[in-house]
């Protein structure tokens, strides 16, 4: 499977590289959430020039990260559960992993 990052002219929304994963060492796992700083297609949506959103991990493959939106967005680029690839330089900020709930 070939993986593509997203961009302005294909998608309305293109990732901005950070230098977080340069001062921050982290490791990614499926279940990991992180924060990715998504910029939307300049003058196309009319509150937010971009947003940083949280992402699921779900797979991993090589460089590439792919997830899924764990964010409602502010603009209707994307939508909750949105699939998402994305690099370690993608990466602004990284949270706990997903905690399983199990119903007694």
């Amino acid at each position: 499977m070939e993986y593509r990052l997203a961009s302005l002219e294909m998608d309305d929304y293109e990732l901005r590289p950070s230098t977080y994963y340069l001062n921050h060492p982290i490791h990614i796992e499926i279940g990991n959430l992180v924060k990715l700083d998504f910029q939307y297609r300049p003058g196309r949506y009319e509150r937010f020039g971009g947003e940083n959103m949280w992402v699921m991990v779900t797979e991993i493959h090589g460089q590439y990260f792919v997830g899924n939106l764990d964010n409602d967005p502010f603009e209707r680029v994307l939508k909750y559960g949105s699939r998402v690839v994305f690099c370690l330089e993608h990466i602004v900020g990284n949270g706990v992993r997903k905690v399983e709930w199990v119903r007694a």
